[in-house]
């Protein structure tokens, strides 16, 4: 299995543990600590997915027998794309399933472009306080790791127009 760096160049998905520690319980305590993971997806080379071929995909699940083969489809061609949150809904709604719903939701929460747009995802979970809070949870995720990627970029171009640096702001002595 590849891990960290390794994995992220040859563009491929991670599943990490969660630190144990930072997780509620104690090692004397009866409350057994629950193994969580976290996913993690490189989306670098992944780009919008176009209008038709999002169409596409949506007739070819929606011809699919059983939610197990829509979302083992879904899971082969996503990694080529990344979505917004209104093609994600788009294809929510090929099923009834509230459960397929919410595993859509998962599987394409790492690879959304807007996730603060969530409420459009969220609403159709009203009705299971459980899914929707498992949808929120991987919406904000994914809306952390956009913030950090931000972060960097401006980081860096902010140090790249800083260039003169020292005292004046001029580069020379006494100007």
């Amino acid at each position: 299995m590849l891990v960290g760096s390794e994995a992220r160049r040859r563009g491929s998905s991670v599943s990490v543990d969660v630190n144990p520690l930072s997780l509620k319980g104690s090692p004397g305590s009866s409350t057994p600590l629950r193994s969580s993971k976290v996913h993690i997806e490189s989306t670098k080379n992944a780009i919008p997915i176009p209008g038709v071929t999002l169409a596409q995909l949506a007739k070819e699940m929606s011809a699919m027998e059983g939610n197990e083969k829509r979302l083992e489809h879904l899971d082969s061609v996503k990694s080529a794309y990344i979505f917004s949150t209104a093609q994600i809904k788009v294809l929510m709604d090929i099923t009834p399933s509230i459960k397929t719903k919410l595993a859509m939701v998962e599987c394409l929460a790492p690879r959304a472009i807007d996730p603060k747009n969530s409420a459009i995802l969220l609403d159709e979970f009203s009705m299971n306080n459980d899914f929707k809070e498992s949808a929120a949870a991987a919406l904000a995720s994914r809306d952390k790791t956009l913030g950090r990627e931000v972060i960097k970029r401006t980081s860096g171009a902010a140090m790249a127009k800083s260039g003169r640096g020292g005292r004046g702001g001029r580069g020379g002595r006494g100007g």
